[in-house]
């Protein structure tokens, strides 16, 4: 193993005696060869365990037991309720907005882009759908004004297909 994942190992479970037999043997074997590690395996063990050695054990006081009796009897009473209030509890983690407001705003400000644009598209549609009509209905007055440019009547409609079938 890498010195590197030597001294991670160290500082979490082998300093705690918390490793597997395999582990711990593979530990000591490299600490057997490797100054640098070893001197780092000490040197944890006067800063983080040896301070910790001779301390006299604490007890909280009976009230501060009690009241974590009474904090976890509540919460056990909350997951007791209606399923409601348990889905409510349970999702909440999931669905957890911080800050609505501006969710809200954002959204708002969304859907209002998205509807004059929708207007504006649909407005310069509608104008190029009266262009349009208006275009074919000035084409169509024109045939009416001046007959003698209409070639409706002589079969001849000025294209190549029109000329050889006419």
């Amino acid at each position: 193993m890498k010195c590197e994942r030597i001294k991670e190992i160290i500082a979490t479970d082998y300093i705690d005696g918390q490793l597997d037999e395999k582990l711990k043997r593979q530990v000591q074997a490299h600490l057997g060869i490797c100054s640098q590690c070893l001197a780092y395996e000490e040197s944890l063990r006067k800063v983080a365990v040896e301070p910790f050695k001779n301390l006299e054990e604490l007890s909280p006081p009976d009230f501060v037991w009690e009241r974590i009796r009474v904090n976890i009897e509540e919460g056990q009473a909350q997951h007791r309720g209606s399923i409601l209030t348990f889905l409510k509890n349970s999702l909440q983690p999931f669905f957890h907005i911080p800050r609505p407001a501006p969710l809200f705003a954002a959204i708002a400000v969304a859907i209002l882009v998205i509807t004059v644009t929708s207007a504006v598209v649909s407005l310069n549609s509608v104008a190029r759908i009266k262009s349009y009509f208006q275009e074919q209905e000035d084409f169509l007055n024109s045939l009416e004004a001046n007959p003698e440019n209409s070639q409706a009547g002589s079969g001849n409609l000025g294209t190549t297909i029109e000329e050889y079938l006419f």
